[in-house]
């Protein structure tokens, strides 16, 4: 019976000159039949020690490598990056968590032969989950042209000092359920003017489709925002919230600008 190299386990051919790893997806060299450099990455990269020869029967017997760990899919990885990528979204995370020792650690504990992707892997992740999630959120909203939508913005401030707007809506789908979904968050790169914050809530509708199912625009009482769901043709409401908090903030002797006591 032929022999053949232990690397074929976790490679496969994609021509004569070019081998792909079945664990991270990379693609090597095998110009001359040469598997010296395949072994040099699964023993490197994955530490898997592949240099046993296995009979080439139709079943293959298992190879012995260092970590004792199982090998990682493709598809299995592709999961993990996923929930990596949801992992700091929903938390806010920074990408650069990736690069973390302290997360590699615990991964490479937790799964010995998966490979933490690089911040641009991640980033590029994150886009496209960012696109999915968009589309999704966007077949809800117009999936019904009856259902109508309340929007509520603001314009905030970073610590970096960087303003910036949100705009999130408020619907009920056909099955009785409320969704908020943040629709967008922008820098403030003119000043906030009432035409230029009318003009970025009306380019947010039209990126959505949702221009004409929009009923009303949520907003504190600034006076440059008090008639930008008019000039939409949208109806305008103050922010029951904000009043509150003003009335409360004057009560106490707060300035509201500082969050300080008045002397």
């Amino acid at each position: 019976m032929a022999q053949k190299s232990a690397v074929w386990n976790y490679m496969e051919k994609v021509n004569v000159v070019t081998a792909k790893c079945k664990l991270c997806r990379k693609e090597l060299s095998i110009i001359g039949g040469q598997t010296s450099g395949l072994k040099r990455h699964l023993e490197t990269q994955h530490t898997i020690n592949a240099k046993v020869k296995v009979s080439d029967d139709r079943q293959p017997k298992m190879v012995s490598f260092s970590s004792g760990s199982r090998p990682v899919s493709a598809t299995r990885a592709d999961k993990i990056n996923a929930l990596i990528g949801n992992l700091i979204a929903e938390n806010m995370l920074p990408i650069s968590v990736v690069d973390s020792p302290a997360f590699v650690n615990l991964v490479t504990f937790l799964e010995p032969s998966y490979k933490v992707p690089c911040r641009q892997t991640m980033t590029d992740l994150l886009r496209r989950q960012e696109q999915e999630l968009k589309a999704k959120v966007k077949a809800e909203l117009v999936q019904d042209k009856s259902m109508k939508v309340a929007i509520t913005t603001d314009i905030w401030t970073s610590l970096t000092n960087q303003a910036y707007m949100s705009v999130t809506a408020s619907y009920i789908t056909p099955e009785w359920k409320l969704k908020t979904p943040v629709l967008a968050t922008f820098p403030m790169d003119e000043r906030h003017t009432a035409d230029y914050i009318t003009q970025s809530l009306k380019q947010t509708a039209d990126e959505w489709s949702i221009a004409d199912q929009i009923s009303v625009v949520v907003h504190d009482g600034a006076a440059n925002v008090k008639e930008v769901g008019e000039a939409n043709d949208w109806a305008d409401v103050s922010c029951a919230a904000h009043k509150i908090h003003l009335v409360v903030s004057s009560s106490l002797g707060i300035d509201k600008v500082s969050n300080t006591a008045i002397s």
